[in-house]
């Protein structure tokens, strides 16, 4: 083989892997919610997290933002105080998600399994040891997020972060798509996320995708 088909190979070849790379895109979905809110809740458990059991990081990636209407106050020196919708339970949950989302920003099952776990408890607020512990990690590196000034300044992010969302948030969840939101992906998200992000696949769609 003469230097100048090998060059053509080697072009083809890398024309190729740049096509595949592109091809498994994942869609990104950012997610603004409350810890305790119940519509929140039932969201993760019944749309994002089977959606994601589906489709995997491959295909969809999860940005939780745990603010809603939570409010903060600086309080000087670098620290903020925080008053939630449903008290201070939500806002030690609020914190403990974002920390999460944060420290294993790297490693995207354990947040979607880690926020899944304690969504499905009575209260997630607690639960986090318990569900740190069922997925092979301890729970202190956690912990020392929240309570900290690590975690408050995470919490001051998501919160600025959901205020400044355009368009406004009215309700929550509220999800984006690349970054955009839509109406009526919005609505048909609540009933069937799988669906919503099936069709923002561009191409190499998974087999469950041909459902939709």
């Amino acid at each position: 083989m003469d230097v100048k088909t090998l060059i053509t190979v080697a072009a083809l070849l890398a024309v190729a892997a740049s096509l595949t790379f592109a091809e498994v895109e994942a869609v990104n979905m950012t997610l603004f919610y409350e810890s305790l809110c119940g519509y929140s809740r039932r969201f993760i458990l019944d749309q994002v997290y089977p959606t994601w059991k589906k489709l995997s990081n491959k295909y969809l990636g999860i940005d939780f933002v745990p603010c809603g209407g939570t409010e903060y106050y600086d309080e000087g020196e670098g620290h903020f105080s925080f008053t939630c919708v449903r008290g201070r339970d939500e806002c030690h949950a609020n914190v403990m998600q974002a920390c999460v989302a944060h420290l294993f920003r790297d490693d995207q099952e354990f947040v979607v399994k880690f926020v899944a776990c304690i969504m499905e408890t009575a209260h997630p607020d607690r639960a986090g040891p318990q569900c740190a512990e069922s997925l092979g990690t301890d729970f202190e590196k956690i912990q020392q997020c929240m309570i900290g000034n690590e975690g408050e300044q995470l919490m001051v992010t998501a919160c600025n972060r959901h205020k400044s969302a355009n368009p406004p948030i009215t309700v929550v969840p509220w999800m984006l798509f690349n970054g955009e939101h839509d109406n009526h992906d919005h609505r048909n998200s609540l009933d069937n996320l799988t669906s919503v992000v099936c069709g923002k696949i561009k191409q190499d769609k998974p087999d469950v995708c041909s459902h939709f």
